[in-house]
């Protein structure tokens, strides 16, 4: 007799379409008899095309969103009954210790960007959603000439534009599922059609600057906002996050030439000379 491993794999979305190789794990793992179960925080987008595995394999998926209230309520429950100690205590330590603050901002750097600003008078179906916005303090410059040839800014209250400003901009177009009207249902033709559901479908990311993804500008959060954009733009939620910082490498300052004789000569002749100073100070004290 041996115990049956049992395993659970937390995914951001599942299935997708870069999950082809969990599939394949998860399917090998049962094969062999282990006792695997699948929780994903997401479901997949609306319209996915899956197949007939990812389908199958879907069917034993735990979700956590959106929230069933009942089931979260009774699994509380019964976690407190099981272990009221462990659970009173995980409770006080999820609310006391201190926590990344969401709502914290990556700084970008945007050079020569020019600001954007949705048309007020854009489709009813298009929503846009600002992304990156500058300080209070900052301010578009409108003397572009002043900027380009003389390198120089200054404000001018009566032609430049006051902070913040829109840097970047995401735009989502709401369709409706059905561009014909549903059937009535049988038996009950008098009563009004339900209204169409809509879907989201993410058309667009635009930003004011084009050249922030560049290699001299990699050391600010610009990496992390590009491949964001394009992961959302993918509907691959669980690959947008914010990359740990590098470890920065310790550079070795170059000497000059009278620097490295001072280096030398004080390797050589310093050294030697304060031992044979401390030691006849040493031979003095003790004749």
């Amino acid at each position: 007799m041996y115990k049956v491993l049992k395993l659970v794999y937390i995914i951001g979305t599942f299935p997708s379409f870069t999950t082809t190789f969990i599939d394949r794990e998860i399917k090998s793992l049962r094969q062999r008899g282990v006792d695997l179960q699948v929780v994903s925080i997401r479901r997949p987008a609306t319209g996915m095309p899956l197949s007939v595995e990812q389908r199958e394999l879907q069917q034993g998926v735990t979700y956590l969103l959106p929230v069933d209230w009942l089931k979260f309520i009774i699994a509380n429950l019964y976690f407190v009954s099981l272990r009221p100690l462990v659970y009173f205590r995980t409770l006080f330590y999820l609310l006391t210790c201190p926590h990344p603050d969401p709502k914290a901002r990556v700084m970008t750097f945007f050079p020569m960007a020019r600001s954007l600003a949705p048309k007020t008078d854009s489709r009813d179906d298009l929503e846009v959603t600002q992304l990156v916005k500058t300080s209070d303090d900052s301010w578009g410059e409108t003397n572009t000439k002043l900027l380009l040839s003389e390198r120089r800014v200054e404000y001018n209250e009566e032609s430049d534009i006051s902070g913040p400003m829109c840097m970047a901009v995401a735009v989502v177009l709401k369709e409706k599922a059905g561009d014909e009207p549903p059937s009535p249902i049988p038996g009950r033709e008098g009563e009004a059609p339900a209204e169409p559901s809509t879907k989201e479908r993410r058309v667009l990311v635009a930003m004011g600057d084009s050249d922030f993804v560049t290699n001299k500008y990699l050391e600010q959060g610009n990496p992390d906002l590009f491949m964001n954009a394009v992961n959302w733009l993918t509907e691959e939620e669980e690959l947008i996050s914010i990359r740990p910082k590098d470890q920065e490498q310790a550079q070795v300052q170059r000497l000059t030439g009278r620097q490295l004789r001072l280096v030398t000569y004080s390797s050589i002749f310093a050294v030697p000379l304060l031992l044979l100073i401390a030691g006849g100070v040493v031979w003095w004290k003790r004749r």
